[in-house]
C-alpha cells in the first residue's frame, strides 16, 4: 500500500512537473520544442507552430525536425546531431527556418541533447529564434554605411575639387600681389626719378 501512495504521488509530481514546464514554454515568444532520437518533433509550444505554420495535429502525425530546415542548411543539421549525440555541447547555430508554407527564414537555434538515466541519447530539446527583424536591421545597418561612405567620398572629391580651386585663387592673389608690388615699386621709382 505504501509503495502504491509513493507511485502514485511521484506520478503526480511529475504531471505537475510537466505541467509547469508546458505552461512555462507556451508563455515565451520563442519556439520551444523536443524531439525523439531519430529526430520526430514530440512537442512544439503556440509560437512554434504559428512560426513554422503548423498546426498540433501537424506533431501527432510526425514531423521530422530536419523538415523545418532549409534543404541548403539540413547537412549542418546532421552534423550538429552527431555531435550532440557524441556527447558535444553546441551553445547555438544560424539556419535557414523552412516553414510548411515553403516560405524560408533565418533562425538561430539553441539545443541540447535530452539523455536518459544512464546517459544514453533519447532526443533533442531546443528554442529556435526566428531572426528575420535582427537580419534585416544588419542589411539596412550595412546599406546605410555604403551609403554614408558613397556620400563622405563625394564629399571628399568635393571638398578637393574645392581646395584645388582654392589653392589656384591663392596662386592668382599671389601672381597679382607679387605684380602690384612690382608695379608700386615702379610707380615709386618714376615719381623719384620726376621728383629729382
Amino acid at each position: 500500500v505504501e509503495d502504491i501512495t509513493r507511485r502514485r504521488q511521484a506520478e503526480k509530481a511529475l504531471r505537475t512537473s510537466e505541467m509547469r514546464f508546458r505552461n512555462m514554454a507556451e508563455l515565451l515568444p520563442v519556439a520551444v520544442w523536443e524531439s525523439d532520437q531519430d529526430v520526430k518533433l514530440t512537442y512544439m509550444n503556440s509560437t512554434g507552430l504559428a512560426m513554422f505554420a503548423l498546426a498540433e495535429w501537424d506533431i501527432e502525425n510526425g514531423v521530422n525536425g530536419f523538415d523545418l530546415l532549409e534543404k541548403s542548411t539540413r547537412e549542418k543539421g546532421r552534423g550538429v546531431l552527431k555531435r550532440l549525440r557524441d556527447g558535444e555541447r553546441i551553445p547555438q547555430e544560424e539556419y535557414t527556418a523552412r516553414r510548411s508554407d515553403g516560405s524560408i527564414f533565418p533562425a538561430i537555434v539553441y539545443v541540447e541533447a535530452i539523455r536518459g538515466g544512464e546517459g544514453a541519447f533519447e532526443g533533442l530539446r531546443g528554442v529556435i529564434i526566428d531572426n528575420t527583424v535582427q537580419k534585416e536591421v544588419e542589411r539596412r545597418k550595412e546599406r546605410m554605411n555604403r551609403e554614408l561612405e558613397q556620400l563622405v567620398a563625394e564629399r571628399t572629391e568635393e571638398l578637393g575639387y574645392k581646395a584645388r580651386e582654392l589653392a589656384d585663387k591663392a596662386r592668382e592673389l599671389e601672381l597679382a600681389n607679387t605684380e602690384l608690388r612690382e608695379l608700386d615699386q615702379m610707380k615709386s621709382a618714376l615719381l623719384s626719378s620726376v621728383s629729382h
